[in-house]
C-alpha cells in the first residue's frame, strides 16, 4: 500500500450495543443496529458508534468478508460476505474499496451514505487477470495543492495495476509496472480499454467529498534519530541505514530500520523500538511497514489486513491470510 492520508475522525455519541454472542465464547460480539438513531446517521459514523464504541474502527478483507473491527477486538460487524482478497480505505472520499473473490471487480461501500447498512456496489467490472495472479489496483486524487497527488494501493510496487482516478469524470488508467521493461505496455493497456466503468457517479461524489483533503494523517515532523548497535548484516547494500529510526505517532516507540536491500528498487525493512527499555521488541509482528497506525496509537493495520495492538500483539479475530490492504475508519498514519 503507498502513502496516502486521512483526516481527523468525528466524535460520536455512543449507543447501546446489543451483545448477540454468550459470554466467555471467545469471540467479539456482533453489533446491532440502533434503528432510531441509525436512520439519521452516516455508515461511517454508525460504524463508529456501534464498533467503535470509543475506540478506533479496522476496516479489514479477509476469508469472512469485509469487516469492521474495533481496535480492542471486542466488536465487529459483518459489511459484505467474502471472500474478499483485497480492501483499501478511503477517508478522503469516505469510500471502502475492495475486490470481489476473483478480483475481476471493483466493488464500493459509501461511509458517508446515510443510514446503517452499508450498500456494496460494483464500481469496476471485467478487469483482466495479471501475470502473476489477479491484477492489483490503485485508487488515484489527482490535482495540485491542497490535496495534490493522492494514491492508495496494495502490493508490491513494480506489479502492474488498474488505476480508477477519483475525479469529477472518472477513468480507468494504467500503472504497468515492470511491464514497461517487459514490452508489454501497450497489450497491458489494451487489456485495460475493455474495462467497465459502472459506476461514475460514486466515483465524483468522491472525488467532491475528498477535494482538498489528503489520505493519511500527517504525523508531527520530527528529527532524524539514530539507534547505536542494530545489526547491519540485512543493511550490506547501505549499512548507514540501519538504525535510522523515527518515532511512531502518538506512541512512545520508534520504529527502526533493520534491512536495506536493492534489486528492482531498493526497500527498507522495519521493527518496532522501545527507546525506554532501549530495545527492539521481538516477534514477526513487531514489524513495521506498509502499514496504517491508528490515530490514538493503539494499534497497527498490517499491509495483510492483521490488526496489530503496540500493547498486546496481533489480535485473534483479524489472522494473516491470502488478503491485502485494510485501514482504518476515519483516519490513521500511513507508514511505507
Amino acid at each position: 500500500m503507498t502513502t496516502s492520508s486521512v483526516w481527523p475522525s468525528r466524535l460520536f455519541a455512543p449507543v447501546t450495543v446489543a451483545w448477540l454472542a454468550a459470554c466467555g465464547s471467545g469471540k467479539p460480539p456482533v453489533v446491532a443496529n440502533n434503528a432510531a438513531e441509525d436512520a439519521a446517521a452516516s455508515v461511517g459514523a454508525s460504524l463508529a458508534r456501534e464498533v467503535g464504541a470509543g475506540v478506533p474502527v479496522a476496516i479489514v478483507p479477509g476469508a469472512k468478508g469485509l469487516r469492521a473491527v474495533s481496535a480492542d477486538g471486542k466488536r465487529e460487524k459483518l459489511l459484505a460476505p467474502g471472500p474478499v482478497p483485497w480492501a483499501l480505505v478511503d477517508n478522503r472520499g469516505g469510500v471502502v474499496w475492495f475486490g470481489n473473490p476473483d478480483s475481476t471487480e471493483v466493488r464500493a461501500i459509501e461511509l458517508a451514505a446515510p443510514g446503517s447498512a452499508p450498500s456494496v456496489v460494483t464500481v469496476v467490472a471485467d478487469l483482466p487477470p495479471g501475470d502473476d495472479g489477479p491484477l492489483l489496483v490503485a485508487i488515484h486524487y489527482p490535482g495540485s495543492k491542497p490535496g495534490g497527488d493522492d494514491e492508495l494501493t496494495f502490493g508490491a510496487a513494480l506489479r502492474p495495476r488498474a488505476v480508477v482516478v477519483v475525479t469529477a469524470q472518472p477513468s480507468i488508467d494504467s500503472a504497468p509496472g515492470i511491464l514497461e521493461e517487459w514490452g508489454k505496455t501497450d497489450d497491458f493497456k489494451a487489456q485495460l480499454a475493455q474495462v467497465v466503468l459502472r459506476d461514475r457517479a460514486l466515483v465524483a461524489r468522491a472525488a467532491a467529498r475528498g477535494a482538498g483533503k489528503r489520505l493519511a494523517l500527517v504525523a508531527p515532523a520530527a528529527p532524524e534519530t539514530r539507534v547505536a548497535g542494530i545489526d547491519a548484516t540485512d543493511c550490506a547494500d547501505s549499512p548507514g541505514e540501519c538504525g535510522r529510526a523515527q518515532p511512531i505517532a502518538n506512541t512512545a516507540l520508534w520504529r527502526v530500520v533493520v534491512g536495506y536491500i536493492c534489486g528492482d528498487g531498493c526497500y527498507s525493512s522495519y521493527r518496532i523500538y522501545d527507546p525506554e527499555a532501549k530495545r527492539l521488541r521481538d516477534g514477526d509482528w513487531n514489524m513495521l511497514g506498509d502499514a496504517w497506525v491508528a490515530a490514538d496509537g493503539s494499534a497497527f493495520v498490517t499491509d495483510s489486513g492483521v490488526v496489530v495492538r503496540f500493547d498486546t500483539g496481533p489480535l485473534a479475530t483479524t489472522p494473516r491470510g491470502e488478503w491485502s490492504g485494510g485501514g482504518w475508519l476515519g483516519g490513521g498514519y500511513f507508514y511505507e
